[in-house]
């Protein structure tokens, strides 16, 4: 899929045409091939409907006022204009700000936030190393007083099959988290090989490897913008 600007002659467009399809988000418009729908009902797509589901009976079941809150966040938030592949900038609703906030939480087995989001809840990291082992072992140098209690370090793979190759989007996959206890994290924190095993297998020779990590508040908001490196095996 790709997003479009029209110029002055014409301003939208909608529909389908010669197997292009026409339509706009709050993104702004956009075209697509158009594809028959495909629906494997895979484990994953069953689970993830459910809980999209879930949380939106937590909606519905907000008061107004907390409606009305999510809604004033995602129409006047600094943090909440969101930038298209054009560089252009714009805004989503606050049901669905009030969707990608429980998701965030429930990724740490935390419960549906009802109170509005917040700016100032927003953090962020730093990221001075990144390496992955030939076995899997992955390492993270971090400052750990980004961190504070309950905060979590999310962490994305990309994998591309040979070094200078551009990376497939299919093999980026979430590597998991880490959430802070009671003690500070380490300097450098890290996930077993058995982690990188199980999604990617045994990492092979000349692969290049990208992470993304996001740092994500205890109440729930995760960074906006991810830090990223690249190690090569």
């Amino acid at each position: 899929m790709a997003i479009v600007k029209f110029g002055v002659t014409v301003v939208g467009i909608r529909g389908t045409v010669g197997g292009l399809v026409f339509s706009a988000g709050k993104s702004g418009p956009y075209v697509k091939t158009w594809s028959k729908s495909a629906n494997p009902r895979t484990p994953k797509q069953s689970e993830q409907r459910a809980e999209l589901g879930s949380i939106g009976e937590e909606w519905r079941a907000l008061t107004q006022v907390n409606r009305d809150g999510w809604d004033t966040f995602a129409a006047t938030g600094t943090c909440t204009e969101l930038t298209n592949s054009l560089g252009e900038l714009y805004r989503i609703s606050g049901f669905l700000w009030f969707l990608k906030w429980a998701g965030w939480r429930h990724s740490v087995g935390a419960s549906t936030r009802t109170a509005a989001g917040s700016c100032g809840l927003f953090k962020t990291m730093t990221l001075s190393s990144f390496s992955i082992g030939t076995t899997g072992t992955t390492l993270f140098g971090i400052t750990p007083a980004d961190f504070a209690t309950e905060d979590s370090l999310h962490v994305w793979l990309t994998m591309s099959t040979s070094i200078g190759t551009n990376q497939p989007a299919l093999m980026r996959r979430k590597l998991g988290f880490l959430v802070r206890g009671g003690s500070p994290f380490p300097t450098t924190v890290s996930f077993p090989d058995t982690d990188v095993q199980a999604i990617w297998g045994t990492p092979i020779a000349n692969s290049r490897w990208r992470c993304e990590c996001y740092i994500q508040a205890k109440a729930g908001a995760r960074s906006l913008t991810p830090v990223t490196d690249t190690d090569d095996v």
